[in-house]
């Protein structure tokens, strides 16, 4: 029993520590956001890796910050000693074996990672621990569980104001009183809240993640017969928690879980001014929900009109709708394999490069800088879960190369395919030419990127989902 009170305190107890840190934003590093069929190269691990590993392996108790700490340095340090290794900065090979390490510990759990599009949040689980269930509905709100020695419980409660309420809800969880329930730690943080103990034959975490419009509510338990052996797990997935800025609390969930992806033949390259990213995703765009007040046909021509651009390559044309000072999103059919285009409207014509592109997904990010300064007008976009079918739905383009050209529809449907994801069918007109154009609400914000009709039909035209754009 004191052998493994003592793993405990290095596995599960860790979480405690770390929940306790003011953790910053993951940082995967360059090795474990995928599987490797043989050993990383050694010039691919960063420290945010070496964390990784120290977590997996029970030695590391901070944030995925990719910051040598001193914490850091000591949970180095702890596992030189406990391998019999000579203390001080790691060589190439220990950094080596010390990442192999982790790895191993991490995929003899088969982890993976639970995305919920809907919601936005997305956390690691170990897929040989847990099993996922279906979404079901109790108490007015939506439930997504996972069962097994490792079970979630994760749900969205719509709440006016809710960051202001947070300190209530973070006594509320607190307190809940059974007699085999003792709370170990409990702390309040800028975005939410966490409260963390053991109940019962288990080990939990409650991370609590509040936004304008609700609550986002984790709670993942480890069987105590697993602590010896796979308390890491528990560390694992309470640093994995990531929420978008903007919550959709009553809609239905879509989980689904994603295994990591297969490492690519080469270790990436560090990310460079002139590296394009393959997701075909930017950062920059800002999420809003459904707004009241629907304008007038004219006034949302108006709002969007200076953010919609005509994109020009050599032997193609299209748009690309501008969603913050530097960045636009468009189609990749419309720039090609072009690492540069051409855009413009009213005359004012600017060079940009394609920083990222999806070309299987038909996500390609424009980005503007240097002399010619920001953008002077950009939109911001709708979350999938919150566009409702029937709704007005305007499409802004250059159809035909007729510049900054209107047409009005409604949403007609919302369907998922293979390739590009997430599309909004809509029967606003789209021609050739209103590729990379937007779809927009009655309020000028941006439903999707305009991207293909169906021949020989009437009114079905797709347009790929803003957010799918969105890191």
């Amino acid at each position: 029993m004191h052998t493994i009170l003592v793993r405990l305190a290095r596995g599960v107890g860790a979480v405690f520590c770390l929940l306790g840190a003011e953790v910053a934003a993951e940082t995967p590093g360059r090795v474990f956001p995928y599987r490797w069929e043989t050993p990383p190269p050694v010039d691919a691990i960063t420290t945010a890796d070496l964390q990784q590993a120290l977590t997996w392996t029970g030695h590391y108790t901070g944030p995925i910050d990719g910051a040598m700490s001193a914490a850091t340095r000591e949970a180095l340090a702890a596992w030189q000693a406990a391998r019999k290794l000579p203390a001080g900065a790691l060589s190439p090979q220990q950094s080596l074996e010390l990442v192999t390490e982790g790895l191993k510990q991490r995929d003899a759990v088969k982890w993976a990672r639970l995305v919920d599009d809907s919601l936005g949040y997305s956390v690691g689980v170990p897929t040989a621990l847990t099993e996922l269930q279906p979404p079901a509905q109790e108490d007015g709100r939506w439930w997504t569980r996972s069962r097994g020695p490792f079970a979630l419980s994760i749900s969205a409660r719509p709440m006016a104001q809710a960051c202001a309420q947070v300190d209530d809800e973070q006594k509320r969880y607190a307190g809940i009183t059974a007699p085999d329930r003792k709370v170990r730690l409990q702390q309040r943080r800028d975005d939410g809240f966490v409260v963390a103990g053991e109940r019962g034959d288990s080990h939990f975490f409650t991370r609590s993640l509040c936004r304008d419009q609700g609550l986002l509510t984790v709670v993942a338990s480890l069987a105590n017969a697993r602590a010896a052996t796979q308390g890491a797990v528990l560390a694992a997935a309470a640093n994995s928690v990531t929420l978008r800025p903007v919550l959709v609390p009553g809609a239905k969930p879509t989980p689904r879980i994603e295994p990591l992806p297969l490492a690519p033949a080469a270790a990436p390259p560090p990310a460079t001014a002139t590296t394009v990213d393959r997701t075909g995703k930017t950062a920059a765009i800002t999420l809003v929900l459904r707004e009241q007040n629907p304008l007038r046909p004219e006034e949302v021509f108006e709002r969007v009109a200076p953010a919609v651009w005509v994109v020009r390559v050599p032997r193609a044309q299209g748009s690309a709708v501008a969603i913050s000072a530097t960045d636009l999103l468009t189609n990749c059919h419309v720039v090609g394999k072009e690492p540069t285009a051409t855009i413009e409207r009213e005359g004012d014509k600017r060079e940009a490069t394609v920083v990222a592109a999806n070309e299987r997904a038909d996500r390609c990010v424009l980005r503007v800088g240097g002399k010619a300064g920001a953008l002077p007008r950009w939109v911001r976009v709708r979350p999938w879960a919150d566009v409702k079918v029937g709704e007005p739905a305007y499409t802004v383009g250059a159809p035909k190369g007729y510049e900054l050209s209107l047409a009005d529809g409604i949403v007609s449907s919302k369907r998922t395919m293979s390739d590009e994801g997430r599309v909004i069918q809509t029967s606003a007109p789209i021609s050739h030419g209103s590729s990379g154009g937007g779809l927009f609400d009655s309020r000028g914000n941006l439903l999707g990127i305009t991207t293909f009709m169906l021949k020989d039909a009437q009114n079905l035209n797709f347009a790929i989902a803003a957010e799918e754009y969105a890191r």
